[in-house]
């Protein structure tokens, strides 16, 4: 099965590398959305098995994207951009079931992180 993601940016030339790096390892379905409203629209009709959220979007942060995400569907694994501390991130995240945490440009390396994991949680075989 193909996994979907869903990557929630008005900026999408910071998550190329991201994007394709995941395309590399997993190669899943990948689906674009511009702002909050859009991107809960979308993880409704998808449902992905990931949601990669930029700190903010132009109609809301990415935190509060993040808390109405669980409340629309708390199955969606999710990983966040934040400029903020490991420290403060895990303090301001804490109950939301953030998986992994993203600097504000994420590279390949994040792609690793974000396999990584979702084969921790069992979200992916351990083949891919």
């Amino acid at each position: 099965m193909i996994p979907t993601i869903l990557i929630a940016t008005e900026e999408r030339d910071r998550f190329f590398a991201l994007a394709d790096a995941l395309k590399r390892r997993i190669n899943p379905d990948i689906h674009w959305a511009e702002s909050g409203s859009a991107a809960l629209t979308a993880a409704r009709r998808l449902a992905p098995l990931l949601a990669i959220i930029d700190e903010a979007l132009p109609d809301m942060s990415g935190m509060d994207f993040t808390r109405e995400l669980l409340k629309a569907n708390a199955l969606i694994y999710t990983a966040l951009v934040s400029g903020l501390t490991p420290e403060d991130f895990h303090e301001t995240a804490e109950g939301l079931g953030v998986l992994v945490q993203l600097p504000v440009s994420p590279d390949e390396k994040n792609a690793e992180d974000i396999v990584s994991g979702l084969k921790s949680v069992s979200a992916l075989p351990s083949g891919r």
